[in-house]
């Protein structure tokens, strides 16, 4: 069911889980928050076609008109009060000027606030190279997760091989675009870790 996000990861956190993915993007005064697209109805996640709004009317327009929208601050606070607590980021866009400017807004609310050291615990996930040298332009991230959606197994091998050389821990993927042969590579390559991406009314499982 529906509830507020930071309820909802706290519910999930008492399970057992301590990686929660969270969908990014900046208000139109940039301001990080946990949101999927911009709509025309600001109370309904399912809207679409929206544009930017500040970040004064995201937090003062409840979802559902009860669920209370967050922020990367919020999530922030979360992470220092729970240890165990790691973000992985969902980004929007992939191009690499949205990408610095996007991560720079990361990286500065945490400054602000004097939690620079939590950035330790994001998890950036990107989904070309180009993406992820924008990322590493804006800070050094310790942990990064590579997203491929309906590649060739030759364009497969080129990323394994572009995350072995760049110490990319993990890479994720559609269920359906995962077999033998893409298993053996990992294996080979000795990525610690296989995240399997499925669809939103699929359970994901590492």
């Amino acid at each position: 069911h529906l509830c507020d996000r930071r309820q909802r990861q706290m519910c999930i956190r008492d399970r057992g889980y301590r990686v929660f993915e969270m969908d990014i993007l900046l208000t139109k005064d940039n301001v990080a928050i946990g949101k999927h697209q911009w709509g025309r109805k600001l109370s309904d996640p399912t809207s679409k076609k929206g544009d930017p709004v500040s970040y004064r009317k995201f937090k003062n327009t409840k979802i559902y008109g009860k669920y209370t929208p967050t922020s990367f601050l919020d999530v922030l606070n979360l992470m220092e009060k729970y240890p165990d607590f790691y973000l992985m980021t969902d980004s929007k866009s992939t191009e690499p000027a949205d990408a610095k400017k996007e991560f720079n807004v990361l990286v500065q609310t945490a400054k602000k606030v004097g939690k620079e050291d939590l950035l330790d615990r994001v998890i950036v996930q990107v989904y070309n190279q180009r993406m992820y040298w924008a990322v590493k332009s804006v800070h050094p991230f310790k942990h990064f997760v590579y997203t491929t959606y309906k590649q060739p197994d030759a364009a497969f091998y080129k990323v394994v091989k572009f995350c072995k050389q760049n110490g990319i821990e993990a890479i994720t993927s559609p269920k359906n675009d995962i077999n033998d042969y893409r298993m053996e590579l990992l294996a080979k390559q000795r990525i610690s870790v296989s995240y399997t991406h499925l669809r939103a009314h699929e359970t994901r499982s590492n």
